[in-house]
């Protein structure tokens, strides 16, 4: 049979507990109060914004289709013409039908993605979070460009077309 024996701590062990606790504690107040009361602006300054609020009136709610409507620059239009989330322009990888590089992503900060959209061009109200200014087009290589919002679809309805 087993015996467990069970100690009461002493209470000289816990009132140097609660000292050494309570001087963490102020020491960790004063160090923390003055940041906080700067971080959040003591002296009348304006609430911080964490991220933008977008306009999504005229979402699309049903699936679209992109069309390229200038296969040379990369001209993109989509019917019908609603608001989308996500644009992302893809090139094929040489002798892999399967193999595709992104090359250029358009997002929303602001306002959604309304038609038509030139390839490498960011619209007002939109981010390009991938790269800003993507490798040009070029001839003989095959593309794909694919839209993304506010509806149910087994995949996201692309275009694909080859630069002449």
């Amino acid at each position: 049979m087993r015996h467990t024996l069970h100690m009461e701590p002493s209470p000289v062990r816990q009132h140097r507990k609660r000292r050494v606790l309570r001087g963490a504690l102020f020491a960790t107040r004063r160090l923390i109060s003055p940041l906080l009361l700067w971080h959040f602006g003591g002296c009348g300054s304006e609430a911080v914004v964490s991220g933008p609020v977008i306009d999504d009136r005229n979402h699309c709610t049903s699936t679209v289709q992109p069309v390229v409507t200038d296969s040379v620059r990369g001209k993109f239009t989509w019917s019908p013409a609603c608001g989308v989330d996500l644009l992302i322009v893809e090139r094929q990888q040489p002798g892999d039908p399967f193999g595709w590089d992104v090359m250029w992503v358009l997002q929303p900060w602001s306002k959604l993605i309304f038609p038509p959209i030139d390839y490498g061009t960011t619209v007002d109200g939109a981010i390009a979070p991938v790269t800003a200014t993507p490798p040009a087009l070029q001839a003989g290589r095959t593309y794909r460009v694919w839209v993304s919002g506010r509806f149910f679809a087994e995949r996201f309805p692309s275009a694909t077309w080859t630069v002449p």
